[in-house]
């Protein structure tokens, strides 16, 4: 009897392969800025990718989890107040840089010095109409803004939709869209808050105050911010995020204490300078009756709306936003998460 050779079964692949075309340039920069995070390019676009597969162009644009939560702290009481205090890093942490992407990409004149002044920092970072000219610019063409900006302007439209629009209830949405309606005058508030905004922070990030933020000041600068946020977020202290965290029982005691601590004289008086970086009420009145912002998420529902109709997890919902940096699915996101998902 002849035994036939049936063909073995190949056993399905438990990886796939994608090639991704990019110029050199882009993939120098890419490569480089992972080796300085200390992570691998695949773990990178590993992360990128679970977040776009669950949340779409919503994982990567203005308005994404990390936007949304981050507005969302922002307008507490209590987020003026944490980010006043700046905490020491922990062991380890003195050996990385910090949002070096970001620093290259602002600091490129001078030969590369290393080395970023108030000039730069305000050129790269841009009037608020030419940010938003190249937000629709980076869903028609991209490859049309320029490299450093494209590194950028997420951060530059973050800023200025948290410090500018959602305290004046303005549409950043309708201002792109009607960006012919709005008025020389608007723009140029706008400037006027963003620029003493830019230029305060600076002042912060230059350690020694000798009109020059290096590497290592932008770096502890940028820890900071990230550390501070993720304290603000961890609501019960426990070194973790949570869905619990966003409680608004615990965010409206924490509001009341801080508030009591403002009218005492303590650290509130932080509040009070900061307010006077918000844009004028007298400022853009045309627009602030044809652009005004629908009513923003409560508290509530951000807390307790976390699926849609199709049964997906909300994005502008706490158990979205916990669900889109939580790597290792625990249920809860800790600092290294935290840190990995923000793009440093």
């Amino acid at each position: 009897m002849t035994q036939t050779n049936r063909p073995r079964k190949r056993p399905s692949k438990k990886t796939e392969a994608l090639e991704i075309r990019l110029s050199p340039e882009e993939k120098s920069a890419f490569l480089d800025a992972c080796q300085r995070a200390g992570r691998t390019a695949s773990a990178v676009l590993r992360d990128a990718m679970r977040g776009y597969s669950q949340f779409g162009p919503m994982a990567r644009l203005p308005g994404s989890p990390t936007m949304i939560v981050s507005a969302f702290a922002g307008a507490s009481i209590g987020a003026l107040l944490l980010l006043s205090a700046v905490q020491g890093t922990e062991p380890g942490e003195q050996d990385r840089l910090y949002g070096m992407s970001l620093f290259n990409s602002y600091a490129v004149s001078d030969f590369y010095d290393h080395e970023l002044t108030l000039a730069e920092y305000l050129e790269r970072s841009g009037s608020v109409q030419s940010t938003f000219e190249q937000m629709v610019l980076s869903q028609t063409d991209p490859d049309a803004i320029p490299a450093q900006d494209r590194t950028t302007i997420g951060e530059r439209s973050g800023a200025i939709f948290g410090q500018l629009f959602i305290p004046a209830n303005l549409d950043p949405a309708l201002f792109r869209e009607n960006m012919e309606r709005v008025t020389d005058g608007c723009w140029a508030a706008m400037d006027d808050v963003r620029y003493a905004r830019l230029r305060r922070r600076f002042e912060s990030w230059d350690a020694d105050q000798n009109g020059r933020v290096t590497a290592r000041e932008f770096s502890d600068a940028t820890l900071a911010t990230i550390r501070q946020s993720f304290q603000l977020q961890d609501a019960d202290g426990d070194g973790a995020i949570a869905i619990a965290d966003f409680d608004p029982s615990i965010w409206q005691a924490r509001d009341d204490a801080n508030r009591a601590a403002s009218e005492t004289g303590g650290q509130g008086n932080v509040s009070m300078r900061s307010q006077s970086f918000h844009l004028p009420e007298t400022a853009c009145a045309t627009e602030r009756v044809w652009a005004q912002a629908s009513a923003p998420t409560s508290p509530d529902d951000f807390f307790s709306a976390a699926t849609r109709e199709d049964g997906r997890l909300r994005p502008n919902s706490a158990a979205g936003m916990v669900a889109s940096r939580d790597l290792d699915a625990n249920g809860q996101i800790s600092f290294a998460e935290f840190v990995a998902t923000s793009g440093y």
